[in-house]
């Protein structure tokens, strides 16, 4: 028989081992929440992205995931792409951007990166990892098929065999195309540049929207003439020796 005091420490022992594992065992579901049950799917976890997805995913773009505080805590947020389609369940998905480090805003941890490149499997998800259920991620609300297309100034900054456009206006923000080398999208009466000089004209691949190589917003001849009298419109460019041109 075992001494009183030895079988005391005994117990008190195996008392002390058993409270991470009752813990463990009666830590909250996250997906059990009553935000869960409110918002159906994303948990009430908020998902922005800049530039703002439209038809395509432009990168670089800066993801901001706010995960409520009250769903426990988060140990990772990845952003990645799946391959869609048949015969493709052997086929990783590749992750966009992992992120590991929150700041603390309001009733949130705020999580930020940047998807600095596209992937080639058209799509995107969103999963935040609970810590104690990283096996069983909760999407945020965010995915499906969706292209992503790599943002540019110039050429130089797009993949090999690619050109950087821009659609009319000259807010317009430039994206890397696949030229198609066909001119059947072009207009015949051209465009001139933002900065009043002549601009390339191309068609995508697949695609009936005309390109510029620089920002263009004006039909027509380029430079454009001009009259002090008519002046250059509301393109932003001054009449100067009868041309118009960037102020």
């Amino acid at each position: 028989m075992k001494p009183p005091k030895l079988t005391c420490v005994a117990g008190l022992l195996m008392l002390l081992l058993s409270i991470p594992l009752t813990a463990t065992a009666q830590q909250n579901k996250p997906w059990e929440s009553k935000l869960c049950k409110e918002h159906t799917g994303a948990c009430g976890i908020l998902v922005t992205f800049n530039p703002p997805i439209k038809d395509a995913l432009l990168v670089p773009n800066e993801v901001t995931v706010d995960v409520p505080l009250e769903l426990g805590k988060v140990t990772k947020v990845v952003v990645s792409s799946y391959p869609l389609g048949t015969g493709v369940a052997d086929i990783p998905s590749e992750g966009f951007v992992a992120m590991y480090r929150f700041q603390k805003v309001g009733k949130y941890a705020r999580f930020r990166g940047e998807i600095k490149k596209c992937t080639d499997q058209g799509s995107l998800t969103v999963d935040v990892f609970f810590k104690g259920f990283e096996r069983y991620p909760i999407g945020a609300g965010v995915g499906g098929a969706i292209g992503c297309e790599q943002s540019c100034t110039i050429d130089a900054q797009c993949p090999s065999g690619q050109r950087c456009g821009f659609t009319l206006g000259c807010e317009s923000k430039g994206k890397c195309i696949v030229p198609s080398g066909k001119s059947w999208c072009i207009d015949p009466a051209g465009r001139c540049g933002c900065d009043g000089r002549p601009v390339d004209i191309f068609c995508g691949v697949s695609s009936r929207t005309e390109y510029t190589s620089t920002p263009a917003n004006a039909v027509g001849p380029c430079p454009r003439p001009c009259t002090p009298e008519s002046g250059c419109g509301n393109t932003g460019l001054v009449c100067q020796n009868g041309l118009c041109v960037k102020r």
